[in-house]
Formats: structure tokens, C-alpha cells, sequence
């Protein structure tokens, strides 16, 4: 075991050798017991001694010391199971957890930017826009064309998502990172910052029991944080923005059902692994819908975000992300900000952010149009005047602007309407037309976006 332990020491000075030694240790310490256990915290100790002296590391010794805990936690779920006696087993653990990570590094490595661009100044007005996941299927030229509308209203910021589900949909070892470097180039050489989504887990991910084209959670949630640092890795300094999933207390979003304790490990192993490559990043939790409690289909955003905290979020996100549709009216929207506000306040999270990621109003549809407040509202059929979403997009600006120091940055769902088919409300939260023609409140934003 000492010899095991001396000749990984070495492997330890190269750019994921920490990781890997924490991980080894861990599992470790599930295959043995006793006396031997006790040698292997004599040699882990030594080894964490001679590393800080012989090298620095961006992660201090509090740290990592909080990370080999929150990787015991989860290696106990995986690993739990094993029962085997074997001698060669640590040896077999250790050679297939550095294979890992050594993989995980020559992805990384990878070009992830195009060194022609001459890059604009990144400006930033706190605004942007949400667009969906459709951009990873754009080509060049039409993402050049969205990213010339974005440049043209004034929006400084794109929300997009980096769907696991389309960069390894056949297994954990290959990856297809053409389309997303490519709305990751676009975005930078427009001047835009991005959000990124890191979202949605492939088939291969999910639990076998889980149905065939529903958004289920990953069996581990430590495959989703392995991918989720090779993701925040490539884009270091390209993306540095990151928020963990959408709307994971919806059941079309987190099939069977929303589980608020499966998030909170996903969340948690999740900031870990992004701080590890790339410590100055920022990690919001998933953005909520503004859903109400439904045993087995929705949860509030208050009940949920409560239970984060009850099962230990805490520390382990710097903002949280809502999604405060308020059409037809404001009686709904603006309390779920206030009471979640209330809470972050409670539990010692004050000086933390609500960023709104998801906002907007539909102004088509199969049923009847409604101004602000008006009764009668059904949705999924019913729908706001253009007049209605004009003065919502100058609500929501003038609300930020009043409450700047617990609301972060606003993103408004979307850019552009994607059909002219009034079977579906979706095809209508544009700030423009499908024929290209600038609705109301496109004028309202593009004003606010510039002051």
C-alpha cells in the first residue's frame, strides 16, 4: 500500500494530479479498514505536506481538505457496493481513475477559440438575452446574423445552453464540441458575453428506467461534474459564467419528478469541479420556474430553493437564477423574488444575487389577447398584447433598476418569434417578428440596453 501510494506521489505535480490522489484516497479508504486505513491517512498526510511545499495550488488547504470530503460523499454512492478483498483492486481503481483524468486533459487541450478574432471591448450592461437551445444548430451564417441582431438591440449578454446531451450522445469518451465552439467563437467575436447552460444528460447517463426522450437527471451526479469541468476547462476565459441545469423543479425538466435533495448533489460536486479549473468562475444554480407545489410534477421556487439549504447548497453557488413570468399580471412573479430574497437573508446568503435568466410574455397564440391584469387568462392557449409585453419589459428593467443590490442580471426569453403557427405560445415570446419586424417593446429595451 505505501509503495502504491509513494509512486503516485509523483504523478501528483502534474496539471490533475491533486485530483486524482484525492480520488484514489478516497476510494481507498472504502476497500480497506483498520490498520490499513491508518496508513493510508499517515501517507495522505505526508504527501498533502511535501505537495505545499514543493509547488503551489489554486485551491488552499481548507479547500481541498472540503473537496476530498464532499468526493468521499460521493464516491460512497458509487462505490458502496463493492465488496472485494482482492489485493490488486486499489492498483486497478488507481490506474483507471488516472486514465480518466488524463483523457479529461487532453480534451481540455484542445483549441477552443479562434486566434484570428481581433476581440471587441466586453461590455456589460447587466442585460441580455435568453435564447434557448437552439443556437448549438445554427450555422455560421446564421448564427452571424443573430449575433448582429443581439449587437444591434444592445444586449451585452446571451443565455445558451451547452447541452451534454449534444456534445457526448453516444458515450463518456467521445466528444462532438463543433457546434458549441462555434456559438462560443461567435459570441466573442461579437463583443457578447454568455451564460452557459451545462444541461441535460444523454441517454447513456440516465438510469435504464428512465423514459426514452424525457429529460431525467444522470444516474451519478458525479458524471455530470466530470463533464461539467472538461466543459468549464475548454471555455476558461471564453465562458466564465455557468449555471447548473433549467428549471430542475418541473417534471419535463427532471423526469419522473423534481427532487430538490437529487439537485442539491448534482449542484454541489458540480461547483466543485468548475472552481477546481477554474476558481474565479461564477456558478448559479439551475434557474426555477415559477411553478407552484404539485406533489410529483412541480415545486415552488421558495419550497425548493428551502431545500437546498436544508440538504447543504449553502457555499456551494454565488447567485441563484429564477424564471418570474409574471404575465397576465404582477401578483404572482414578484412575491416568489421577495419571499426567495427573504430567505437567502435568512440563511446567511444576504449579500448573494437573484439573477433573473429567464423572463418575457407571448404575444400569439391560439386563444384571445389580454392586457396587464385582466381576468379570463388561461394559459397555454391565451396570450398579451404587444402593447401588454412593452410595458412588462419596462417594468421588469425599472424593478432591477430599484433593487440592483439583491437583483443581478436580466435576460429576456427571447429575441426573435420562431414560427408564425398559433398552435403554441412558444413561437411568440420574440422582441421581433418571424417576418423580422420590431415589436413595441424591442424599441422599450433597445432604449434601456444603450442607457
Amino acid at each position: 500500500m505505501k509503495e502504491i501510494l509513494t509512486k503516485i506521489k509523483s504523478f501528483c505535480h502534474s496539471q490533475k494530479g491533486v485530483l486524482v490522489l484525492l480520488m484514489i484516497l478516497v476510494s481507498a479508504s472504502f476497500l480497506v479498514g483498520g490498520k490499513q486505513l491508518d496508513e493510508i491517512k499517515k501517507e495522505e498526510n505526508k504527501i498533502f505536506d511535501e505537495l505545499s511545499s514543493e509547488q503551489q495550488t489554486e485551491t488552499s488547504g481548507e479547500e481541498v481538505k472540503k473537496n476530498v470530503e464532499e468526493m468521499k460523499t460521493i464516491e460512497d454512492i458509487e462505490i458502496k457496493t463493492i465488496k472485494t478483498e482482492e489485493p490488486n483492486v486499489l492498483e486497478k481503481i488507481k490506474k483507471e481513475e488516472v486514465e480518466e483524468v488524463e483523457s479529461a486533459v487532453d480534451v481540455s487541450k484542445e483549441t477552443k477559440k479562434d486566434e484570428n478574432i481581433v476581440l471587441p471591448d466586453m461590455k456589460d450592461n447587466q442585460f441580455g438575452i435568453a435564447a434557448g437551445g437552439g443556437l448549438i444548430y445554427l450555422d455560421q451564417s446564421d448564427l452571424n446574423e443573430y449575433f448582429q441582431k443581439l449587437k444591434d438591440l444592445g444586449a451585452t449578454w446571451v443565455r445558451w445552453d451547452l447541452d451534454w446531451e449534444a456534445i457526448q450522445p453516444n458515450n463518456s469518451n467521445e466528444y462532438q464540441w463543433e457546434d458549441s465552439d462555434r456559438v462560443a467563437n461567435t459570441a466573442q467575436k461579437y463583443g457578447i458575453n454568455s451564460l452557459g447552460i451545462i444541461t441535460y444528460a444523454p441517454r447513456w447517463s440516465q438510469t435504464g428506467s428512465c423514459s426514452s426522450g424525457r429529460h431525467c437527471p444522470p444516474a451519478s451526479p458525479a458524471t455530470f461534474a466530470k463533464f461539467a469541468g472538461i466543459v468549464a476547462q475548454r471555455y476558461k476565459g471564453v465562458i466564465d459564467v455557468w449555471e447548473i441545469w433549467n428549471e430542475p423543479n418541473i417534471e419535463i425538466f427532471w423526469y419522473p419528478s423534481p427532487s430538490a435533495e437529487e439537485y442539491t448533489a448534482l449542484l454541489k460536486v458540480s461547483y466543485i469541479k468548475i472552481k477546481e479549473v477554474n476558481p474565479q468562475a461564477i456558478v448559479i444554480s439551475g434557474g426555477l420556474s415559477d411553478a407552484g407545489d404539485e406533489e410529483g410534477v412541480s415545486i415552488s421556487p421558495l419550497t425548493f430553493i428551502n431545500t437546498l439549504y436544508d440538504f447543504g447548497a449553502k457555499g456551494y453557488f454565488d447567485a441563484v437564477a429564477l424564471h418570474p413570468y409574471t404575465y397576465p399580471g404582477y401578483n404572482y412573479g414578484w412575491p416568489q423574488i421577495t419571499s426567495v430574497l427573504d430567505l437567502m437573508k435568512e440563511k446567511g446568503d444576504g449579500a448573494k444575487k437573484i439573477w433573473i435568466t429567464e423572463y418575457g410574455a407571448p404575444t400569439g397564440g391560439s386563444g384571445e389577447a389580454f392586457e396587464i391584469g385582466e381576468p379570463g387568462f388561461t394559459y397555454d392557449g391565451d396570450f398579451m398584447t404587444e402593447k401588454a409585453q412593452e410595458q412588462m419589459a419596462k417594468d421588469i428593467f425599472a424593478f432591477q433598476s430599484e433593487n440592483s443590490k439583491s437583483i443581478g442580471k436580466i435576460f429576456w426569453y427571447n429575441l426573435q418569434d420562431t414560427s408564425m403557427n398559433l398552435s403554441t405560445i412558444e413561437n411568440f415570446f420574440g422582441l421581433i417578428h418571424y417576418d423580422g419586424t420590431k415589436k413595441p417593446a424591442y424599441t422599450v429595451l433597445k432604449k434601456m440596453f444603450s442607457d
